[in-house]
């Protein structure tokens, strides 16, 4: 998956939002391994996967959105924790395969040159 900026976090959250709040934690997992599985194809292929281009923000373009946040109340907090939760768990499962936990920035990779090279 793409480095995740803040408006893909607040497309999440509109997505999460729209969707019924039993269906969220699932829905949660689902769009960030939709995201995954397109940048993978991407990186691949150097082409899109149906409307997906590897970012957060792109999964959740595919699907209904609710109106934009304006103020992060109980409902909202509750969904976003969900979307934070189910992010960490994916860079918890990744770090233990050995795979990358830097949400597709690159910079783990290069905190650990600067490192090498004593910077």
């Amino acid at each position: 998956m793409r480095a995740i900026r803040f408006d893909d976090l607040s497309l999440a959250l509109r997505a999460l939002l729209a969707a019924e709040a039993e269906a969220r934690p699932a829905l949660a997992v689902r769009l960030l391994e939709e995201a995954d599985l397109a940048d993978r194809y991407r990186r691949r292929t150097g082409r899109r996967l149906g409307a997906g281009d590897g970012t957060l923000g792109a999964a959740c373009l595919a699907r209904a959105l609710a109106p934009p946040v304006r103020r992060i109340g109980p409902e909202a907090s509750a969904a976003l924790t969900l979307l934070l939760a189910a992010l960490e768990a994916r860079r918890a499962r990744a770090a233990a395969r050995g795979g990358r936990t830097d949400g597709g920035t690159g910079a783990a990779r290069g905190r650990a040159a600067g490192r090498a090279e004593g910077l």
